[in-house]
């Protein structure tokens, strides 16, 4: 099998959610190889500070990988990042976290936090009582570390929830092209 001119990539996705509509549909279509670990995150365990997807640390980190997120697996990749995994490019869609969090310069190359202002999810997830959920993929990123990019997406209101638009049939192009000129 020839080897890939792509870096590897690792897809995190959200709650409730195996990621077949999501990171792996958008990684699928980009054609990369990637990784996505087995793990399962709900509004309840998302609180807890362990709970993480499980990354084989060593192998993954030596290639810094390119990271795909969707909501609350923009969380999971940041406690990942404090727990000193390091990756290259990473793509937040959705962000369920908070607008000023601080990620560890030295554990990525860039972030692009892909957000839509009328993402209905997340405007009812900071309804949530005691969850760790935040408003970056609905306002974008406002704290001070370095080379994150917020680029506002629109969707038209009728779109369901305009939460995981960007992985519909007629938007995963555009997204997908994004994602892969900036890798």
């Amino acid at each position: 099998m020839p080897l890939s001119p792509h870096k590897p990539w690792v897809g995190l996705h959200g709650i409730w959610d195996d990621g077949a509509d999501t990171v792996i549909k958008l990684l699928d279509y980009m054609g990369v190889p990637y990784y996505l670990p087995e793990y399962h995150v709900n509004p309840f365990t998302a609180r807890r500070k362990d709970t993480m997807p499980f990354l084989p640390h060593e192998a993954l980190d030596a290639l810094r990988p390119n990271l795909v997120c969707h909501s609350a697996g923009c969380l999971m990749a940041h406690r990942l990042m404090q727990r000193g995994h390091k990756f290259g490019t990473i793509f937040y869609f959705s962000s369920a976290m908070d607008r000023n969090v601080l990620f560890k310069p030295d554990s990525y190359e860039k972030i692009y936090n892909i957000y839509c202002p009328n993402d209905l999810a997340l405007l009812c997830g900071s309804f949530m009582f005691l969850h760790p959920f935040g408003a970056m993929g609905r306002k974008g990123y406002n704290g001070k570390s370095p080379n994150v990019v917020n680029v506002e997406a629109s969707f038209k209101a009728t779109e369901k929830f305009n939460h995981s638009n960007y992985f519909l049939d007629e938007n995963i192009n555009e997204w997908a092209n994004f994602c892969l000129e900036r890798s």
